[in-house]
């Protein structure tokens, strides 16, 4: 008597189509974080055009902080710091997504009969 053991990959195709759409999600949340990064960069830069804008007209300056160009540069690192966290999380879920392809092309593979070792 002879046993027959058969192997059902159907279960690895679902898998890799759910791992396309995980590093689709991925790749908008990194396209949406570099958008708003690019907004807080630009924000910055403007802050530092009026900043230096300030700088050469001393006679403007008054108590009021919107004329201190020191007050302008500060709000201006704030905005880069601001803006370079959104650009981490951007490369963050890019990496996400690049682990998720490959995770989805494991599966189609081994789907597809290709492989039959789980990677390490």
């Amino acid at each position: 008597m002879t046993a027959t053991i058969t192997i059902d990959f159907s279960s690895d195709f679902s898998a890799a189509a759910g791992y396309r759409r995980e590093a689709g999600r991925y790749y908008d949340r990194s396209a949406a974080a570099a958008r708003r990064a690019a907004g807080w960069y630009k924000l910055a830069a403007g802050k530092r055009e009026h900043a230096a804008w300030l700088t050469a007209r001393p006679d403007l300056w008054a108590e009021d902080p919107a004329f201190v160009p020191a007050l302008h540069e500060h709000t201006a690192a704030v905005f880069t710091r601001v803006a370079d966290r959104y650009l981490r999380s951007a490369f963050r879920n890019m990496d996400q997504a690049r682990h998720a392809n490959e995770r989805a092309a494991y599966h189609a593979a081994r789907h597809a009969g290709l492989t039959r070792k789980d990677p390490a």
